[in-house]
C-alpha cells in the first residue's frame, strides 16, 4: 500500500501542475491502459483510485467499485476546502476498515459502505481501506462461466453464502454477447452476493465491444493484490493469449513477490486436459511461457475456467483447476454445476467443489 500512496501522489502533483489553479472541468473520468476508469477531475480536485474503479465522480459526490479487497483514495484538493461523500460498492461492510474519513460519517450497507471525507486547499488527503480479517487464515470461493443462467448463478451465490467467504473471484464468462444491457443485468445480480465479487474477463464478455462496458463495470483487466501473505494475480487472455505486455508485467510482479503463496486466475487454462481437445489458450507458444513462468516462480495453484466442467492436477509442481460450472451449458460428462471453495491456513492452500 505504500508504494501505491507514493505513485498516487506523484501523479497527482504533475495533474496540479497541468491542470492549473484556474482549470475546471466537471465529471471527467478517466482510464488507464490497463482497463477501468481510476482517475477523474472535478471542479479543479484530482481523484485517483488504487484498488477500485470510479463509477461516478461529480460535484461532491464519489461512487466507486472495488475490484481488490484494499482500496487508496487520493485526492488532491482545489483552491478552497472541499468536502466528498464516497460510496464504495463491492464490499464487505463487516470486514472492512475506513481510515481517512470524517469521525462519524461512516455509514454500512449490504454490499457498501459510505463516508465523508474533507480535502485542505491544495493539499492531498487519503483515505484507505482495508480488511480487518484475519489474513493467516481465511476462505475465498471461485466460479466460473456464470453466462445464460441468472437462475443457478444466483443459487450458487446464495451457497457460497453459507461459507462466509472473505470474497468471490469470478473467472469470467459472465454474460453471453457483451452487450450493455447483459451488463447491466448482470450487474444487478451481483448486488445480491453474499461477498465481494472480483472478476477476470472472458471470451464472451468482450464481444460486441464489450471490452469497454467490462472495464466501466469492473475495472482493470489484469491486477494483483495481497491478502496476507497470499499473493493474487488476476489476468487478461479473453482474446486467447496475454499480451506482450501484460506478459511482462507478469513476470516483473511474480519477480518481486514475497508471498508465501502465489496464486493465479485467468479465464482460458493454458492446456485442456481431455484427450483430442483444446478449448484453451489458443497460442500454444503463449501458453508454454504463461506455464514456464508458473513453474519458474513456484506458483501455487493456476484457477481457470473455459471448459464448462471440472478438472485438476498437478504438473511440475504447479496446480492446475479448471472449474467451468457457474451457468453455463455444461460439457458432456460434466459433473454438475459448481463453485470451489478455497482455505488459505498459514502458507497453504486446500481447495474443495461444492455441486449445486
Amino acid at each position: 500500500m505504500e508504494r501505491k500512496t507514493v505513485i498516487s501522489f506523484v501523479i497527482l502533483i504533475i495533474l496540479a501542475l497541468l491542470i492549473g489553479s484556474h482549470f475546471i472541468r466537471l465529471n471527467d473520468i478517466y482510464s488507464n491502459s490497463q482497463g477501468g476508469r481510476t482517475m477523474a477531475e472535478v471542479s479543479s480536485a484530482v481523484i485517483v483510485v488504487n484498488g477500485g474503479n470510479i463509477l461516478q465522480a461529480e460535484f461532491g459526490e464519489l461512487v466507486l467499485r472495488a475490484n481488490e479487497p484494499d482500496m487508496l483514495i487520493s485526492i488532491l484538493g482545489s483552491g478552497v476546502e472541499r468536502r466528498f461523500n464516497i460510496t464504495v460498492e463491492n464490499v464487505n461492510p463487516d470486514k472492512i476498515h475506513v481510515n481517512g474519513s470524517v469521525p462519524g460519517t461512516i455509514e454500512y450497507g449490504s454490499d457498501y459502505v459510505s463516508f465523508t471525507a474533507v480535502v485542505a486547499p491544495r493539499l492531498v488527503k487519503d483515505i484507505k481501506l482495508t480488511l480487518s480479517e484475519n489474513l493467516d487464515n481465511f476462505t475465498f470461493a471461485v466460479v466460473g462461466d456464470s453466462r445464460d443462467n441468472p437462475d443457478m448463478f444466483r443459487q450458487i451465490l446464495n451457497e457460497i453464502g453459507t461459507s462466509d467467504p472473505l470474497f468471490i473471484i469470478n473467472l469470467g464468462d459472465m454474460v453471453n454477447s457483451g452487450t450493455r444491457e447483459e451488463y447491466d443485468e448482470l450487474t444487478g445480480l451481483m448486488k445480491l452476493a453474499p461477498a465481494p465479487i472480483f472478476t477476470v474477463p472472458g471470451n464472451h464478455d468482450i464481444k460486441n465491444g464489450g471490452m469497454e462496458y467490462y472495464s466501466q463495470t469492473f475495472g482493470t483487466y489484469y491486477h494483483s493484490f495481497d491478502v496476507g501473505t497470499t499473493h493474487f494475480i488476476l489476468l487478461d487472455n479473453a482474446k486467447g493469449y496475454v499480451n506482450k505486455e501484460q506478459m511482462e508485467w507478469l513476470r516483473q510482479d511474480l519477480g518481486q513477490s514475497n508471498a508465501a503463496l502465489n496464486l493465479v486466475f485467468m479465464h482460458m487454462p493454458p492446456f485442456d486436459p481431455r484427450p483430442g481437445n483444446n478449448h484453451a489458450i489458443t497460442d500454444d507458444d503463449n501458453a508454454q511461457e504463461l506455464v514456464s513462468l508458473f513453474e519458474q516462480f513456484h506458483v501455487d495453484t493456476v484457477f481457470s475456467a473455459h471448459i464448462h466442467s471440472y478438472f485438476e492436477e498437478t504438473r511440475n509442481g504447479v496446480h492446475y483447476v479448471i472449474t467451468g460450472g457457474g451457468g453455463a451449458p455444461l460439457v458432456e460428462d460434466a459433473p454438475g454445476y459448481h463453485y470451489v471453495l478455497t482455505n488459505i491456513s498459514r502458507g497453504n492452500v486446500t481447495t474443495e467443489t461444492f455441486l449445486v
